[in-house]
């Protein structure tokens, strides 16, 4: 075999695979559609008092046997984040989107959108610039009265 010969089958193996990896993207891109249109037509309004969060594996967040048993074997060994939280009288684990995780307060009376067992999102939470109108910023207390020009 000759260079132009090797040359020829890298080129059209890794077309190959760009080629699959193209579809997989499309096929995962819509069935994510799919799954957030069907959160936004559950998801509630509720008000929970935050215990604790944490990252761990369903089996040891103390989920119920059965919401376990219907997960898929990937979502099962996987980390994930959950709080603990009560909600009324009950003390209920919650799934929670990785994005607002490390937003979410401790020890606090909060309101949530809720998708059954999974935390959506949060209201009563400030923006940035909420947060620099109150001084509450980036940039430290002690940063600022270092530089008189900000």
């Amino acid at each position: 075999m000759q260079f132009l010969d090797i040359f020829l089958i890298a080129t059209l193996v890794l077309a190959a695979v760009a080629v699959g990896l193209f579809f997989l993207n499309r096929w995962s891109s819509t069935k994510m559609v799919e799954q957030d249109r069907m959160i936004e037509q559950t998801k509630q309004t509720i008000s929970i008092f935050t215990i604790d969060k944490k990252k761990c594996r369903p089996s040891e967040a103390g989920l119920p046997k059965a919401i376990i048993d219907s997960m898929p074997a990937r979502a099962k060994i996987m980390k994930a984040p959950f709080v603990k939280a009560k909600m009324g009288s009950q003390i209920t684990t919650f799934m929670c989107d990785p994005r607002i995780y490390n937003a979410i307060p401790l020890q606090k009376q909060i309101r949530v959108d809720v998708a059954g067992i999974y935390i959506v999102d949060f209201k009563g939470r400030m923006s940035e610039e909420e947060m620099k109108a109150q001084g509450r910023g980036k940039k430290s207390s002690f940063l600022s009265k270092l530089n008189p020009f900000s």
